[in-house]
């Protein structure tokens, strides 16, 4: 349990949310500052900073969060990370290791916020495994796992998600709102590709069966969307030129 706090609480998963350990550095891709080496039993791993890390810890505390990293990884090796993503301890207040977690029948260590001592209307999640927190997954805004992309933009969602809340008293509330939105945003996105494929698939059956004609007219719309207006005005003078000539008048 942590000492209770009167501002909402942002809890964090640790590994593939806001870090990941791999073996060989990534010299090409992070610089110097982005990542750690973590040495256990003689076998020493890289600890790679998720894109984003900086600026969600510091936009949390703008928010009135109070930051608690909550991980099911050991507390040696947990809190050398968490010393490294914030040195001076500006920004994450509390941590809770393996030991605070549970254990299910099949081995897996489970998240209770009851034992925080935090309200569970004003807590939100961030973690790339919900299912971890029981009945409490309203609470999680998930993320997919990080594994070191560095063009990863995951944690973006989070940082909007400060502005969103502020309507919602009960954050449980205004994270399924923000959930519904992805879900509304996705369909969209799917509509609108399945839209264009039946566009293209109709343009190139007009193709088919007009002959000369169709082609003309769909390598004008391709032009068009490739290449701007100009072309399209072009293309059009050519096509008045042609169908002049089709019907034996000359222009001069």
């Amino acid at each position: 349990m942590v000492t209770p706090s009167d501002r909402k609480t942002l809890f964090l998963d640790l590994d593939h949310t806001l870090i990941v350990s791999v073996q060989k550095p990534s010299t090409e891709n992070f610089s110097s500052g982005d990542q750690m080496t973590f040495t256990s039993l003689g076998i020493t791993n890289y600890i790679l900073k998720r894109p984003g890390v900086d600026q969600l810890l510091r936009s949390a505390v703008a928010s009135n969060y109070e930051i608690v990293i909550f991980t099911a990884e050991t507390r040696l090796y947990a809190s050398s990370v968490i010393d490294w993503l914030d040195p001076n301890r500006e920004f994450i207040l509390h941590r809770l290791y393996r030991d605070a977690c549970t254990i299910d029948a099949e081995g897996q260590y489970l998240k209770d916020l009851t034992v925080t001592g935090r309200r569970i209307d004003r807590s939100v999640v961030t973690d790339d495994s919900p299912t971890v927190y029981g009945d409490h997954s309203q609470n999680v805004i998930p993320v997919s796992p990080f594994y070191g992309d560095p063009k990863d933009v995951e944690l973006l969602k989070i940082l909007w998600f400060f502005e969103f809340e502020k309507q919602f008293e009960d954050l449980r509330l205004a994270v399924k709102n923000l959930s519904n939105m992805q879900i509304e945003r996705k369909r969209r996105i799917q509509s609108k590709k399945k839209r264009r494929k039946r566009r293209i698939k109709t343009m190139c059956e007009c193709q088919c069966r007009n002959g000369y004609e169709g082609v003309l007219w769909i390598d004008l719309l391709a032009g068009f969307f490739k290449y701007g207006g100009g072309l399209l005005i072009i293309a059009l003078l050519f096509v008045f030129t042609f169908y002049c000539w089709c019907v034996g008048l000359v222009i001069e």
